[in-house]
Parts: structure tokens; sequence; C-alpha cells
């Protein structure tokens, strides 16, 4: 399956967000979402959503969300991870691994 990767940095005020969406016109069936914030505070939050609509939180610090059913992504939907409640600065990773429709 293939993955992608994303990199940001949170903000003064704490949040950080990564956005995820397809290549071009490729349809993808998202299987894990993995995020990580290096030194993250235990209160800190993070939430992924398709479209606005909550898929599941995560612990921000490091955590994985997957399994069935997979989340299905078109050049219209996005995916976002956020955060709250990290120091400024604080580095964020996420990684999606993925397989594109008709290849699952």
């Amino acid at each position: 399956m293939p993955d992608v990767s994303y990199t940001t940095t949170a903000a003064a005020n704490g949040t950080a967000t990564v956005t995820v969406k397809t290549r071009s016109r490729e349809k993808w069936s998202v299987g894990q979402i993995t995020v990580e914030a290096t030194g993250a505070p235990d209160s800190a939050t993070c939430a992924v959503r398709k479209n606005g609509a909550l898929v599941c939180p995560l612990v921000a610090a490091a955590d994985a969300g997957g399994g069935d059913p997979p989340i299905d992504l078109t050049p219209a939907d996005v995916i976002t991870v956020s955060w709250a409640g990290l120091t400024v600065n604080t580095a964020c990773r996420v990684l999606v691994v993925y397989s594109k429709e008709g290849t699952r």
C-alpha cells in the first residue's frame, strides 16, 4: 500500500493542522492515519475529520487510527488532522496509508 507523509509546526496559539487530499483525479481508500507531535503535553488534543465531520479523536503525542471501514477519499473530499493545546513550534507529523481505487 502506498503512503504519504505531511509535516507542520504548531502556531503561537498552540494549534496545528494538516490537510490531506488525493492527487489529481485519484480516489483513495485510507486504511490508516498515524499522528505524532513530539513532546505534546498530556492535555493536547488531536482530531481526524473528513469534510468537517469527526472520524476519530487520537492521542496528540502519538497514535494511529485505522481498520474497517476505510475512509474513501475522492478529489472533492478533504481529511484534516488538527491538534490543539500544543507548545509553539511543536513538530507535528502525519502518515497516511491508502490504496488507490481499483488496487485494493
